[in-house]
């Protein structure tokens, strides 16, 4: 009996994951954006997570035919999210042709226990703020951190009875924390969120749980490799977010250098 359960078990887990992962055609929407953008000039400043980004949308320029002018450099390392900012700001300095958008992104591994995430907020607005003011004809878009898949829920059970932290939890709080304060700071302004397409599953509902009383996110598991990269389907449906965004900008830049504009082509804030 028990090796029959385990078997129709194991049977759901891959039509699950297969129907999942099964390729999707783009939506109207993400084939406009595409053709909207295909004369953008972009840098990403990035780590893995990035390069899966970028993967996934180098998969869908090759279905439609078109997409914008990438540049994109891996920066700083991995675990000091302070270096990353200050490689960002000197490889926009270094540039003797400025793009039209620039982002940058932490990884998950920026975050642990310990961060406090205001603090690293802070520093993160305070480098693109202060690079919006002095490049004033390049749209910084500001990118939420991404995030990890919950541990299992046995896993979490365990550590409840036993009195300990479950990190993978913790840790995505923390993103978590870091996420609503960019989604403050920047309302009204396009950002990239990476977290919401990374927590939000194929139906629209989010994975989302409790944490000291505050809503956090973790990651659709059927988006990632690993528990932190993306896989091919978890790639695409951050491709298409992304492009959604390139093309929020875009629209955005227009209309500040439009006729009805005031005349000025510097960024609001």
């Amino acid at each position: 009996m028990r090796v029959t359960r385990g078997l129709l078990a194991l049977t759901a887990l891959l039509l699950v994951s297969c129907a999942h992962q099964a390729p999707r055609a783009l939506d109207g929407s993400a084939v406009q954006d595409l053709q909207s953008i295909r004369n953008l000039k972009v840098y990403f400043g990035h780590q893995s997570v990035g390069a899966n980004i970028l993967e996934g949308l180098r998969a869908i320029e090759k279905e439609s035919g078109t997409g914008p002018i990438v540049t994109d450099s891996l920066i700083g390392v991995n675990g000091e999210p302070i270096g990353k900012c200050e490689d960002f700001s000197r490889r926009i300095a270094a540039m003797t042709e400025l793009p039209d958008v620039a982002l940058m992104k932490f990884c998950y591994i920026d975050f642990d226990q310990g961060t406090d995430a205001a603090k690293l907020f802070s520093r993160y607005a305070a480098t693109l703020d202060g690079l919006q003011a002095k490049y004033p004809s390049v749209t910084f878009v500001p990118v939420t951190t991404p995030l990890t898949t919950m541990s299992p829920a046995w896993k979490r059970m365990v550590k409840r009875v036993l009195g300990s932290t479950d990190a993978a939890s913790a840790v995505n709080a923390k993103r978590a924390e870091f996420n609503q304060l960019l989604a403050q700071r920047y309302a009204g302004r396009t950002i990239f969120d990476v977290a919401r397409a990374e927590s939000t599953k194929p139906d629209g509902t989010r994975n989302e749980f409790e944490w000291n009383g505050e809503t956090a996110y973790s990651m659709v598991d059927a988006y990632s490799s690993d528990g932190g990269h993306l896989n091919p389907f978890g790639e695409r449906v951050l491709a298409e977010q992304f492009v959604h965004a390139l093309a929020a900008a875009a629209r955005a830049r227009s209309a500040r250098v439009s006729p009805a504009a005031s005349g000025s082509d510097s960024t609001s804030r």
